[in-house]
């Protein structure tokens, strides 16, 4: 079991980490070819379309992991599963057209510096928006059947794409801030393609008449953790961006990339015990084990993650970061 274990968290540590390190060591190019104004710029396109992202969720992915083990036939969960799917895509065609029809009102008043570059990026990021349909049922439903190899093909793949595609409009066609959109459009759309390649199993035209119920009761109860969490991470961008220039918002966007890179450790361990602890909660079983390994592991992230920062601005001028970049080291 321990091993088992370690290899899966090695898959999901991989899938987590080699973003990070080829992100990491490309530093030089993206920060030589790209100033603070221009991430302050994307921070704010991104911060445009969050809260439309949280309400088109309807909290799928906590529906899933409550039932998955629950339900014992395979066509009955096949069912919820496309029937979500579904009302997923449903939702998130709705949700594009919203923001097609009130961004020209909606956004100028709240973000000060909106301009048309905005305008354009957003529409690229609307599209990512739509694809990401699958994302809250496919990532649970590979992680609970433990499908490790298919999380690291999906999620390395994804991110190939992506920084390639970036890289290539970025580094030979010029296309500036607008290169990165393009290169998340391009992951966005091998990412709905493999998706649905890997939850094709489930396809099936008998829909379920309890996926409503389970998003009423389970879905949506769920989402003010959701809105909370994102407010947490995003309200100290949005009055940034409200009082101080693009490009310090976007050196502080930055800067927050160390953190990311530990978050991801900690998902990790999370994705790796997730489908024993889920399963032993569904079944009314006790589980004594998880909870410890989850506060040893915050530990172990915690020293390294001081250890990593006080060494941080020294290896970003050994790499030949951007000097303007150099403070989010700091």
């Amino acid at each position: 079991m321990a091993v088992s274990k370690l290899k899966s968290f090695s898959y999901f540590s991989a899938a987590n980490y080699v973003p990070a390190v080829v992100g990491f060591s490309l530093l030089p190019i993206f920060t030589n070819y790209l100033t603070p104004s221009d991430y302050g710029i994307r921070a704010i396109v991104l911060l445009a379309i969050i809260i439309f992202q949280v309400f088109s969720d309807l909290g799928t992915n906590w529906i899933i992991r409550g039932k998955y083990f629950e339900i014992k036939a395979k066509d009955d969960l096949a069912s919820l599963i496309s029937t979500l799917l579904i009302i997923s895509l449903i939702i998130r065609i709705f949700v594009a057209i919203i923001i097609i029809n009130i961004k020209d009102y909606i956004y100028p008043p709240l973000f000060p510096n909106w301009s048309y570059i905005h305008d354009n990026l957003l529409s690229v990021n609307i599209i990512i928006l739509f694809l990401g349909f699958s994302k809250n049922l496919v990532i649970p439903v590979i992680i609970l059947e433990k499908r490790v190899k298919s999380y690291l093909m999906l999620t390395i793949g994804t991110y190939a794409i992506n920084i390639g595609s970036a890289l290539y409009f970025l580094v030979w066609s010029k296309k500036g801030l607008i290169s990165l959109f393009y290169g998340e459009l391009a992951g966005a759309i091998f990412f709905a393609i493999f998706s649905m390649s890997l939850l094709w199993e489930y396809k099936t035209l008998r829909l379920s008449n309890k996926a409503f119920e389970y998003i009423l009761r389970i879905g949506l109860p769920a989402m003010p953790k959701n809105i909370i969490s994102q407010v947490q991470s995003n309200i100290n961008k949005y009055f940034l961006q409200l009082y101080m220039m693009p490009s310090d918002l976007g050196i502080f966007q930055k800067s927050g990339f160390v953190y990311t890179g530990f978050r991801g450790l900690l998902k990790s361990i999370g994705n790796t015990v997730a489908p024993s602890n889920i399963k032993k909660l569904t079944e009314k079983e006790e589980d004594n084990e998880t909870g410890l390994v989850i506060i040893q592991f915050i530990y172990f992230i915690s020293i390294l993650l001081v250890m990593s920062i006080l060494y941080l601005e020294s290896v970003f001028k050994f790499m030949g970061v951007n000097e303007s970049f150099w403070i989010c080291a700091v």
